[in-house]
């Protein structure tokens, strides 16, 4: 008897646990204006996972293996960038200094940091409480639009324009929020969260 495939199932876990760390890191490096951008390339590295493995086979490490290959196809898509903008010298910051910032943000602590910032960004006091779940488990919980719609109770059509909206609501802001604790937002967002809490008798 064949055995089955073990590869599908382990990439699914894998997305569904490390995906919302790639994305966090690489939406630290790209900003939200690439957001769509940053999970193309998230997505494309899972993809990859799927081809190399069956051939080369499950590395050791496989969630360090994902976030290096995302690692790279970022320095990449750095390049076509930079290649893109030279005739109009808008690009500021060199590959070394690209580089040197990505594997910063590729560190454990720095991580979970930028875990931290975009969960705050998904929770933009913008959006509507629906809106905010429904973007953080898109974003940072790897769930598809057909998981979302089915857990908030809404069409999938629904959803996917509500997650539309709402990216589109975070790139168009003209004060982008600061996940700072100095900033406003930052405190009315922590606001929200504790008065959800319920509490410990």
């Amino acid at each position: 008897m064949l055995q089955a495939d073990p590869i599908p199932q382990l990439t699914a876990h894998l997305f569904r646990e490390h995906s919302g760390k790639m994305v966090a890191v690489l939406s630290r490096l790209f900003g939200l204006q690439q957001l769509d951008q940053v999970m193309d390339i998230v997505q494309d590295t899972f993809e990859a996972a799927l081809t190399h493995w069956r051939f080369s086979g499950i590395p050791a490490n496989p969630p360090a293996w994902l976030m290096q290959v995302a690692r790279n196809k970022a320095i990449n898509q750095f390049k076509k960038e930079q290649r893109e903008r030279a005739l109009r010298s808008t690009l500021q910051q060199t590959l070394e200094g690209f580089t040197q910032q990505i594997d910063l943000y590729c560190a454990p602590g720095e991580i979970k940091d930028s875990q931290l910032k975009l969960l705050l960004l998904c929770c933009h006091p913008s959006l509507s409480t629906r809106n905010q779940i429904a973007l953080t488990l898109y974003v940072l919980c790897g769930f598809g639009v057909p998981e979302i719609a089915n857990a908030l109770l809404m069409q999938p059509e629904a959803a996917k324009k509500a997650l539309t909206r709402s990216k589109a609501l975070l790139r168009e802001e003209e004060s982008p929020f600061d996940p700072r604790p100095g900033c406003l937002l930052y405190r009315e967002v922590a606001h929200r969260a504790y008065r959800t809490i319920p509490d410990v008798q």
